[in-house]
């Protein structure tokens, strides 16, 4: 094994940490602020609040990751393409690509799969809190 190699594989064993690293640090980040943004949504400080605030940062983690999958198994690909085409028109402006190519695209440039694994695992784990924090009432 060269030097080239070695580094190599210390960048890709770098990038890799890096990566987990904000797996980690941003769903728990996230979490915070929702379940946060959601207790001075209710304005109350109860052990219910705070179930439903759980519940609430689940439901957004869930949902960001169904936008992920969606978007990667293309469904969402008519919809957003269609909205993005109708916006353009009134600037004057025509898309970039047709629509076969924007789906190929899709295809071809996928969201990686580690974002939708983090935010489903998250949504869980929220879920798991927001389920003992109800048994607990």
């Amino acid at each position: 094994m060269n030097q080239k190699e070695t580094e190599l594989k210390k960048a890709a064993k770098k990038e890799q940490t890096r990566v987990l690293a904000l797996s980690i640090v941003i769903p728990i980040l996230s979490s915070i602020f929702f379940v946060w943004f959601a207790i001075f949504w209710q304005d109350l400080t109860t052990l219910m609040a705070y179930t439903n605030a759980f519940y609430f940062s689940a439901f957004m983690f869930f949902m960001v990751g169904w936008m992920i999958l969606m978007t990667n198994m293309n469904i969402l690909a008519p919809f957003v393409y269609g909205i993005k085409t109708f916006f353009l028109m009134f600037a004057g402006k025509r898309p970039e690509q047709d629509y076969y190519a924007y789906t190929q695209d899709r295809l071809d440039n996928p969201i990686p799969k580690i974002y939708m694994r983090v935010t489903f695992y998250s949504a869980l784990l929220n879920t798991v809190v927001a389920i003992l924090l109800h048994m607990m009432l």
